[in-house]
């Protein structure tokens, strides 16, 4: 039985099924747990670092590397003290490595970078998208002011994220994240150009293995 595939620009960079990200959730449980189960359904899992150690870190890495072969995410909170834990994602050789709530130090993407980590940012507003893409990163999600926890955009998640994949879509990856909970959100999102969808209490089997095959844009 052959397995559902959603191709767009996002599935096809990263090998992965469907356009689906998990987010951070830093207060929710910092365990791989919720990254292993993403990844495995078919989208891209996220581990929140929020104030963990680095060398629990590493073992976090460690243990999704042993539950998954798919790709996964480490997500940093930008004004904490990373360096630590960004050194341990460059030495584990870790798929992925986002930033939310601000730019990453230039340090912090030269070590990335020199270890062929791919660098998201979540930005909120088109500036800040250029920005992000103009020191390495390729992929931005959009943070507008409907998203859970921290905000720092004024614009709605739609008006957000037109804006942004108009700016710079033809340099980067857009992921849209907001007020997205369902097929509708994820329906819409695609249709103004997003590349994939980031989701966080929502994101789950059920979401990522039964998507709406008309919410999707080729």
């Amino acid at each position: 039985m052959s397995v559902l595939r959603i191709p767009t620009r996002f599935t096809r960079r990263f090998g992965v099924r469907y356009p689906f990200a998990g987010a951070g959730m830093v207060f929710a449980p910092p365990t791989p747990d919720r990254a292993i189960a993403v990844s495995n359904a078919g989208g891209i899992g996220s581990l929140a670092v929020g104030c963990t150690p680095p060398e629990q870190l590493r073992t976090y890495i460690r243990a999704i590397r042993g539950a998954t072969s798919e790709p996964f995410n480490v997500n940093f909170i930008t004004c904490f003290d990373n360096d630590g834990a960004v050194r341990v994602c460059a030495e584990e050789g870790v798929p992925i490595v986002s930033f939310h709530w601000g730019h990453p130090r230039a340090e912090q993407i030269r070590v990335l970078r020199d270890a062929c980590v791919s660098i998201w940012e979540q930005v909120a507003s088109v500036e800040a998208a250029r920005i992000a893409i103009g020191d390495g990163a390729e992929l931005v999600i959009t943070q507008d002011q409907e998203i859970g926890g921290h905000k720092r955009s004024s614009q709605p998640t739609f008006a957000l994220l037109q804006s942004i994949v108009d700016a710079v879509g033809k340099d980067a990856l857009v992921l849209a994240s907001g007020r997205i909970s369902d097929d509708v959100g994820i329906a819409a999102a695609f249709a103004l150009g997003a590349d994939a969808v980031r989701l966080g209490v929502r994101v789950g089997t059920q979401l990522v293995t039964k998507p709406s095959c008309n919410a999707i844009r080729s």
